[in-house]
Formats: structure tokens, sequence, C-alpha cells
């Protein structure tokens, strides 16, 4: 690509930024100011699925990294998604186990992916093994608490922020990000 060309190129992305910016401010957008994030509302949207889905992926799977891994993390998301909506929710809201559904869902897939890679190969199944090990860490850490800062978190359980977000968000936890309060809530 000659220069003219990619001047031109990067003048049309712009040119279609510069519409959905214009689309924004027309139609307007809603200024309603939270205290905190809910994951078990914000991973009904694809968007947060997706960021959980590789913010794990990247801290957990190191390079070399498999597309069937990311495939394997995405699939246990979405199927924390599914089954904490819907039919499950309202059994799990009338039996008292709403803040344990996500970590339910989530242990089983896990313990079910490591038993299979175990058998075939060892080594596949290690960082598998190692977010299993970390969501019954923060499953048993938040038994007792119900907010706590990321920093006293991080440092309890010996994990680091960036492991420990994507899971929290996994679970449903809460996150109160206002004022440089930087704590996770448990779900209810």
């Amino acid at each position: 690509m000659n220069n003219s060309n990619f001047i031109e190129s990067i003048k049309t992305d712009a040119n279609h930024l510069d519409a959905i910016i214009d689309s924004v401010i027309d139609r307007g957008y809603d200024d309603e100011i939270l205290d905190s994030d809910d994951y078990s509302i914000l991973i009904q949207q694809k968007e947060f699925r997706d960021a959980i889905s590789i913010g794990i992926y990247e801290e957990y799977f190191l390079p070399k990294r498999h597309e069937f891994e990311f495939q394997i993390i995405n699939h246990i998301v979405d199927t924390v998604w599914h089954n904490s909506v819907g039919h499950f929710a309202i059994e799990a809201l009338t039996g008292g186990i709403i803040g344990n559904a996500s970590y339910q869902v989530v242990t089983i897939l896990l313990k079910r992916t490591v038993d299979k890679f175990g058998t075939h190969d060892k080594i596949r199944s290690k960082p598998f093994v190692k977010i299993h090990t970390d969501i019954k860490k923060i499953a048993k850490y938040f038994k007792d608490k119900e907010k706590v800062h990321i920093e006293v978190i991080e440092s309890d359980l010996n994990i680091s922020r960036v492991r420990l977000i994507p899971l929290l968000k996994l679970l449903g936890f809460k996150c109160r990000r206002r004022n440089k309060n930087d704590y996770w809530i448990k779900p209810k």
C-alpha cells in the first residue's frame, strides 16, 4: 500500500469514527452514575463475556496459546451466563443459592475439563487446574466476607490482581470503583 492509499484509508476510518460519535451525540446517552459495576448483570452483554474470557485466557495461558483453550474458556463463560438467567436463576433464588450459581457452574465445567485433559495430556490441564484452584480460594475467602478491597484480596489470597479480576467478574461479584474505593462485593 503506498502512502497516499494509506492516508486515504485512515481518512475513511476517521470519517467512520466521526459517524459513530455523531450518532451517539444525536441520540443522547444515559448519564446515570452508578456506584458499582454488577457483573452478575453485565455478563448478560456479549462484550463483557468476551472481556472476561480474554482476561482469563491472557492471564492463565502462557504463550504459545492455542485457540481451543480460548474456546473452552469462552464456553465456560457463556455457560455461566446461560445458566445464571432464566429458569436456573429462578430456582436458585427460591433456594437461596443465587450467589453460588456461577461458582457451581464454573466448578463443574472446570473439573470436567481437568479430568478430560488429565487422562490424555496433564500439561494441558495445568492452567485449568490453576483457574479451578483460584476460584475455590475466592469462594472460601468470601464465605464470611461481604466486601473486601482488591489489594487486601490480592494479598490474602496471594493471587495477582490481573488474575483475580476476571474470576471475580465471572463469579458475578460487584465492583465499587468510585473515588478509588476499589472493593469487591460478594454476589447475593
